[in-house]
């Protein structure tokens, strides 16, 4: 005989039952607005915030070479709600690279309370821009000012030119666009002599200015090449 799904509620002689934590109530329209903390996390298992969590949980599983518990398990770990807020911290910081945000957390050792300290995705953010090539950068953030320029009815090469210094630090500090187009274009090099020194801290503090001088002085063909590219597109 085939099993049936369990429901979510049971009706019985003196009302509607719970099937998640077993209260009974016998109206049917206080029944369908009940919600308990089991039932709260399976309707809130499509939320972005929540589908992210379960995906860093079975990661921090799967790396640890171990079989990631299932969705339910998950719900009812200690660390649910932790995960949870990182998902809310992905989402609230528009993380991009999510899959590697979530290996590099991992990875960092940290516990998980840990992993929402915005120093610890700045830090992620530097490493993501010391392994990116110079046109893979300038691809990525060609694509995010296109972005921009027809949201805005606006021309590419006005990305900088139209920004304010905050604005700058704002794309900056969401992993939006890279040295290799704020330091090297004239409207980006333009915009960096308008931010005051606690703007350019906080820039600094993401993107060490001598280290990513040092390492144009080093890759000098790439640095033409760049040049080259982003004086042709107007910026």
């Amino acid at each position: 005989m085939p099993k049936t799904q369990k429901k979510s509620s049971n009706c019985i002689k003196t009302g509607f039952e719970c099937s998640f934590c077993g209260k009974v109530v016998k109206n049917e329209a206080t029944f369908i607005r009940h919600s308990c903390k089991q039932k709260k996390k399976i309707d809130d298992r499509n939320n972005v915030p929540n589908r992210i969590a379960y995906q860093a949980y079975s990661r921090f599983y799967t790396r640890n070479k171990k079989t990631a518990p299932d969705i339910s398990n998950f719900e009812s770990s200690k660390v649910y709600g932790a995960f949870v807020r990182f998902g809310e911290f992905v989402v609230l910081n528009k993380v991009s690279s999510i899959e590697i945000f979530i290996d590099y957390v991992i990875a960092s050792k940290r516990g998980i309370d840990k992993w929402c300290d915005i120093s610890l995705y700045t830090d992620f953010l530097a490493s993501m821009a010391k392994s990116e090539t110079w046109d893979r950068a300038i691809e990525r953030n060609i694509y995010i000012m296109q972005e921009w320029a027809t949201k805005n009815n606006r021309e590419v090469k006005n990305f900088y030119r139209e920004m304010t210094p905050s604005g700058l630090v704002h794309v900056i500090s969401l992993g939006k666009v890279s040295p290799w187009t704020f330091m090297l274009s004239e409207s980006g090099q333009d915009l960096l002599a308008q931010c005051n020194s606690e703007q350019l801290s906080i820039i600094n503090k993401i993107f060490d200015f001598k280290i990513w001088k040092h390492r144009f002085s080093i890759e000098k063909s790439n640095v033409e090449c760049a040049k080259k590219f982003l004086s042709e597109e107007g910026l």
